[in-house]
């Protein structure tokens, strides 16, 4: 189980900083990047309330 919260942070982190960094050349992955972080960080939230 902790492992996979570190992967989710890991994962949460390095989509952040990506975001980031295209942040300021793009403006459309600005808001797509941190969406799908929270989309997917949302999705493993609740798949591991069903198996966890």
């Amino acid at each position: 189980m902790a492992t996979m919260y570190l992967i989710v942070i890991t994962i949460v982190t390095s989509l952040l900083l990506l975001s980031y960094k295209l942040g300021r050349t793009t403006f459309f992955l600005k808001y797509k990047i941190p969406l799908t972080a929270g989309m997917i960080s949302l999705s493993v939230v609740i798949i591991s309330y069903f198996y966890g």
